[in-house]
């Protein structure tokens, strides 16, 4: 006899829901130009649901300093430095934690509302004379699930 089994998941206040989502080691790509604060990327369940981060449990390698969770996703606390490029952290989320290689891309911002992106604009002014810098070189990108109102 073959039984089907259904798996749930009992949280602590009684009632039921889904388990955490599971999340694997993954590379998460930030804007060299994005302000501290800004432009901040969540991570992404084996589904390919995005998973809230809950916090930065530690630097594993290279300069992963100044990285922190903000309002459930990765931010930096100063500007991108190109020095966290290949840094790996370990981030916590719901279900546990996952450790995180950072990728910098140059000349781009990273997005996630109004506000940044006309900072990005007001920024991308005043970089007009920077060595390197043309508009075609810039890139704005625009995080997951973000829509400009």
């Amino acid at each position: 006899m073959i039984g089907l089994g259904v798996g749930v998941w009992h949280n602590s206040r009684g009632g039921m829901s889904a388990p955490p989502a599971v999340v694997a080691a993954q590379t998460l790509s930030f804007g060299a130009l994005t302000p501290a604060g800004a432009g901040g990327a969540e991570l992404r369940a084996v589904d390919g649901s995005r998973v809230a981060v809950t916090g930065v449990a530690s630097v594993v390698s290279g300069d992963g300093a100044g990285w922190t969770a903000q309002a459930g996703r990765l931010v930096r606390t100063t500007a991108t430095p190109a020095s966290s490029n290949g840094a790996v952290l370990s981030v916590t989320h719901a279900g546990g934690a996952a450790n995180v290689t950072l990728s910098v891309d140059p000349w781009t911002y990273d997005i996630t509302d109004t506000p940044e992106f006309m900072a990005a604009q007001e920024d991308m002014k005043a970089r007009k004379t920077d060595t390197g810098a043309t508009t075609a070189a810039w890139v704005m990108r625009l995080r997951d699930g973000v829509e400009l109102v």
